[in-house]
């Protein structure tokens, strides 16, 4: 029962998690303003859960979860 939610900004063109290149180490509160940036976007696409490969991307996202933004999954946690 699920329904893919595409945007301009997916794949390779994909915006930051905040949790790339150790960013959520050196500038947690520039990545904390990504992460949550991210999910925004995602939300106004409809989604109600981003899904994404990373480990590291998943943590920092649920980290940055505010009430109202979309669940985060790291993808092996589906199958």
């Amino acid at each position: 029962g699920m329904t893919r939610c595409y945007s301009v900004w997916c794949r390779a063109l994909s915006r930051s998690s905040g949790a790339d290149d150790g960013l959520w180490r050196t500038y947690p509160s520039l990545a904390r303003g990504l992460a949550q940036a991210r999910l925004a976007q995602a939300k106004a696409t409809g989604a109600e859960r981003l899904v994404t490969d990373s480990l590291l991307a998943a943590r920092w996202l649920t980290q940055a979860w505010q009430k109202g933004d979309v669940a985060v999954s790291w993808l092996p946690e589906l199958l």
